[in-house]
């Protein structure tokens, strides 16, 4: 298309036919100047670029950190079902210890499994001590079987290092 207008502009010159007062209103106009300007010296493409990484940056900042308060927000919940089923199996392991350990139960073991029995008052032996008497308790002096087991052990232990 160029090429077609300068082959126009040198067939017509139409120069010829403007008069003077144009010729001189077109001088007076100053002459546009054009720079080529190299993309590479000014750096236009990598500002360009940076200038895009930032802005789609701070415009994913609330995107990212509403991702982290929903992914907290689900950790929390999570935490606190866990939190409420081991409070309930807690409630639950303490009125089982209760009724284990209440007296009931532990007189209805006794004598059950273990085969004991309440004492009687008959079972009873008072020993009084008469004008500041001391009683003497004999120390213990363990049987034949008694000391083979000790002696065992002792063994065991020592074998153990």
């Amino acid at each position: 298309m160029a090429t077609s207008n300068t082959a126009r502009k040198n067939k017509y010159d139409f120069d010829r036919f403007e008069t003077g007062a144009a010729r001189e209103e077109e001088a007076k106009k100053p002459a546009i100047l054009r720079r080529s300007i190299d993309p590479a010296k000014t750096g236009g493409i990598a500002k360009a670029v940076i200038t895009a990484f930032a802005i789609l940056g701070m415009l994913s900042l609330p995107v990212l950190s509403d991702a982290q308060y929903t992914e907290l927000s689900r950790q929390i919940t999570d935490q606190k079902a866990v939190l409420e089923e081991l409070k309930s199996e807690n409630v639950r392991l303490l009125t089982d210890i209760e009724s284990k350990s209440a007296i009931k139960e532990v007189q209805t073991y006794a004598s059950d499994v273990l085969g004991m029995q309440k004492l009687d008052k008959s079972q009873v032996e008072y020993i009084s001590a008469e004008n500041g008497s001391e009683v003497v308790i004999p120390e213990y002096e363990p049987g034949f079987f008694t000391s083979v087991y000790n002696n065992f052990l002792d063994f065991i232990d020592y074998v153990k290092g």
